[in-house]
Parts: structure tokens; C-alpha cells; sequence
């Protein structure tokens, strides 16, 4: 302790004692009213701490949840935002090559009716993939839009909540997470 700061601790200690010795019922009331003050303040604190620790593990089922609905997603569409649609470009022009192939065949073959027909068909059957490729991409856009809140979230929480260990502890899970050392 350096000397300045033990004058100044000195001297506040001479000020207790001189107001404790000028009025001492008055000075007992001022110090228990502080207790009574610091008691109630304590108290409100360990009842928010329990609404705040309830609501940390509410956003750390919903986190875990997001995180199983992301990897199904992932799982099912097997392909990132950059892969989908260079695949469909290449499903299209592979589509389009035997449908080419295919009208060349029949058109030997089959009147002109049955062509059409068939053409229409896999006309029908593109739309339905590309449909059904907007609503996969779609979906991931939102799962991936919702994994950004929820981060964005905590790692706001944690710079609000610098002493915080288990905002501390979040944000480097989500860390290692976005890294890939899970999964």
C-alpha cells in the first residue's frame, strides 16, 4: 500500500470516528440504514442473477436447437450457397443435352404429339427442381440469418458484460464452432 493511499485511509478512518464520538445514536442509525440498503441491493441482485441464469439457459437450448435444425439443413441440401447454383446450371445443361438427345430419338420414332408431350413433361419437371431449389436455399438463407441474430446477440452481451464468464464462455463455443473443431 503506498503511503498516500495510507493517509487517506487514515484520515477516513478519523472521520468515522469523529462522527461516531459528535452523535453516536445517529451515526449507529446512518451505518445500520447502510446495511439494511447494501442488504436489499444484494438481495435484488441474487434474484436477477437467478432470472438472468433462466434465461441463459433458455438461449442455450434455443442455441443448441438452431444449431441441430442448421446441421439437418446442411445435411439435406448437401451443397453450400456458392455450390447450388453451378450445380442446377449444370443439372439444367445435362437436362437440357438429354432432352435434346431424347427429341432426336422420338422424332424418328413418335409423332409429332407424343414429342411435345414429353417435352412438356421435363419442362414441368425443371420448374419443379428449380422451385424446389429456391425453397432449399431460401430456408438456409433464414436458418443462416437467425444463426447470425442469435451470435450477434451474445457476443453484444458479452461486450456489455466484459466480467461475464459465461457470455465469455459462449462466444468462444461460437468461435470454435465457426472455426469447424465441432462437427
Amino acid at each position: 500500500m503506498k503511503l498516500e493511499e495510507f493517509q487517506r485511509l487514515g484520515q477516513t478512518v478519523k472521520t468515522f470516528t469523529s462522527k461516531l464520538h459528535e452523535n453516536p445514536g445517529k451515526f449507529v442509525a446512518i451505518v445500520t440504514q447502510m446495511y439494511w440498503d447494501i442488504k436489499a441491493e444484494r438481495d435484488t441482485l441474487i434474484d436477477d442473477l437467478k432470472v438472468l441464469r433462466e434465461k441463459n439457459e433458455k438461449l442455450e437450448r434455443e442455441n443448441k436447437r438452431q444449431h441441430s435444425v442448421t446441421e439437418q439443413f446442411k445435411h439435406d441440401l448437401q451443397y453450400t450457397e456458392w455450390e447450388i447454383v453451378p450445380h442446377l446450371e449444370q443439372e439444367n445443361a445435362k437436362l437440357h443435352e438429354e432432352l435434346k438427345s431424347k427429341n432426336r430419338i422420338i422424332s424418328k420414332r413418335l409423332v409429332e404429339s407424343e414429342i411435345l408431350s414429353e417435352n412438356a413433361q421435363l419442362k414441368q419437371e425443371n420448374k419443379a427442381l428449380r422451385l424446389q431449389s429456391n425453397t432449399y436455399f431460401y430456408e438456409w438463407q433464414n436458418v443462416k440469418n437467425l444463426y447470425t441474430t442469435l451470435t450477434d446477440h451474445i457476443r453484444l452481451k458479452a461486450s456489455a458484460n466484459p466480467g461475464e464468464h459465461r457470455y465469455i464462455a459462449l462466444v468462444n463455443f461460437m468461435n470454435r464452432l465457426e472455426r469447424g473443431e465441432y462437427g
